[in-house]
C-alpha cells in the first residue's frame, strides 16, 4: 500500500543550521517512516554548504530567491511575501499529490495564505507554532500602530482556526493558542528537545573567573538590551564575566552598550556553526537564558534544552510561570528570575562568586539527567510521529 503523502512547506531546510531549519529536518526525518515525506523551501539564506535534492529518504523541491541580510527588516518582509507566494504556487502545481501538509509559523505569512489554500482544497493542516505573529510583534512594540496590530490579529486568529491541528512547544503557548482559537482546533504540546548524544558535558575549566553566558540569537525578543543596560551596568563584581555569543538583530545594539557603559567584564562574540555547539555551551559555569517580560506564552527558548544536556545550569530571566522558568524552579536546575526583579537579579550575581562553581556543577548535573530522561530528541520526535 503507498505511503500517505506529507508535504512540509517552511522557508528554512537542511543545510540551514538555525534552530528552524535543524528541528524541521529532523522531524521530516523522523516522518519519512510512517508518510512518504516531500519538503518545499527556499534556498539556504544563514549558512552555506552543499545543496542536496534529498535526505535520506525525504524529497525536496527547493525554491531558488535572493539572499537576504536577516538583521535587516525590510529585506525580511520582503523575502517573507515573495517567499509565501512561491511557496503556494509550488504546492498549489502539485495539489493532486498532497495529502496532509505541515509548516512551521515562518515565514510570518505563510500561514495566512496556506492555510486558507489547505481548507480551498480539503487538505489536512497542522501548523506547528514555535512563536505566535503578531502577538510578539505587539507585545514587543516591533509593531506599534494599534490598527496595524489588530487587523493583523483578526487575520491569523482566522488563520489558526482553519488548521486541523496546531502543535505548540509550551503549555504557556498552548492556553495562548487556544484562546485564539476559541477552541475549535486540537491544540497539542510538544516541546522541542535536547540532543543528548551530540551534547554532553566537558570538562573545560573556566580559569580565575565565573564565567555566564548567552549563545545563540541575540533578537529582539530576548529581552538582553533591557539586561545589558539595567542590570549588568549595576553588576560590581569582578569575579563574574559575561559573555554573548551569535548573531541577530539587536548585535550592534548590544556592541554599542559595552562600548558607551564601559562593560570590562562583558565580552561579544561571533556567530558559531552547530558542529561547534557542544564546544562553545561548556564554556561557561552558568549559561543565560532570556525572554522579554511580554513575551509569556509566545515563544519557548529553545536553546535551554541543549544548555541542559551540556551538564549547565540555566540563570533565566522572563515571564513568571513561563516554559522554562518552570523547569529551572520545579527542577533545581538553575535559578529564575523576572525581568522586574532587578534588585534580586543584581543582589544575586553580586554574590556569586568562583566558590558557588561545584554547587553549580551539582545543579549542571541535575540539569543533563533531566534532558536525558525528559527531552531527548528521540523521545520528542516520537511523539511527532504519533501525533501527525
Amino acid at each position: 500500500m503507498a505511503k500517505v503523502r506529507l508535504w512540509i512547506v517552511t522557508e528554512l531546510f537542511y543545510p540551514e543550521q538555525t534552530s528552524t531549519a535543524y528541528i524541521l529536518t529532523e522531524i521530516a526525518r523522523a516522518l519519512s517512516v510512517k508518510y512518504e515525506v516531500h519538503v518545499i523551501c527556499g534556498n539556504p539564506v544563514y549558512d552555506e554548504s552543499t545543496v542536496s535534492g534529498a535526505i535520506g529518504a525525504v524529497i525536496v523541491h527547493r525554491l531558488t530567491g535572493r539572499k537576504v541580510n536577516k538583521d535587516n527588516k525590510v529585506q525580511r518582509i520582503v523575502r517573507a511575501v515573495t517567499l509565501t507566494n512561491r511557496l503556494c504556487s509550488y504546492i498549489d502545481s502539485h495539489k493532486n499529490e498532497v495529502d496532509k501538509v505541515v509548516a512551521v509559523t515562518n515565514p510570518i505569512f505563510l500561514v495566512l495564505k496556506l492555510s486558507q489554500w489547505c481548507k480551498k482544497n480539503s487538505k489536512y493542516f497542522c501548523l506547528l507554532t514555535h512563536d505566535i505573529f503578531p502577538e510578539n510583534a505587539i507585545n514587543t512594540h516591533i509593531i506599534k500602530s494599534k490598527f496595524l496590530g489588530n487587523l493583523l490579529r483578526n487575520k491569523f486568529d482566522k488563520a489558526y482556526s482553519n488548521c486541523n491541528q496546531i502543535i505548540v512547544c509550551g503549555t504557556d503557548m498552548k492556553n495562548i493558542v487556544e484562546k485564539k482559537v476559541n477552541n475549535s482546533v486540537e491544540v497539542r504540546t510538544i516541546t522541542n528537545w535536547a540532543d543528548c548524544e551530540k551534547i554532553y558535558p566537558l570538562e573545560i575549566d573556566s580559569g580565575k573567573r565565573l564565567i555566564i553566558q548567552f549563545a545563540g540569537n541575540l533578537g529582539r525578543v530576548q529581552g538582553l538590551i533591557e539586561f545589558l543596560s539595567n542590570i549588568i551596568k549595576e553588576v560590581d563584581n569582578n569575579e563574574l564575566e559575561f559573555v554573548f555569543r551569535g548573531s541577530g538583530a539587536v548585535k550592534n545594539k548590544i556592541k554599542q552598550i559595552i562600548k558607551a557603559q564601559h562593560l570590562s567584564n562583558v565580552k561579544l562574540h561571533e556567530k558559531y556553526s552547530r558542529s561547534e555547539e557542544n564546544y562553545i555551551l561548556n564554556q561557561c559555569d552558568l549559561a543565560l537564558v532570556t525572554l522579554h517580560s511580554a513575551m509569556y506564552g509566545l515563544g519557548v527558548p529553545s536553546k535551554a534544552y541543549n544548555i541542559m544536556a551540556a551538564g549547565k545550569p540555566v540563570l533565566f530571566i522572563g515571564p513568571e510561570k513561563s516554559e522554562i522558568y518552570n523547569e529551572v524552579i520545579n527542577n533545581d536546575i538553575g535559578f529564575a528570575f523576572t525581568f522586574d526583579n532587578k534588585d534580586k537579579i543584581i543582589d544575586f550575581l553580586q554574590n556569586l562568586s568562583v566558590s558557588d562553581k561545584q554547587m553549580l556543577r551539582q545543579k549542571g548535573r541535575i540539569a543533563r539527567q533531566r534532558a536525558v530522561t525528559a527531552y531527548s530528541k528521540e523521545k520528542i520526535l516520537i511523539q511527532y510521529l504519533n501525533n501527525i
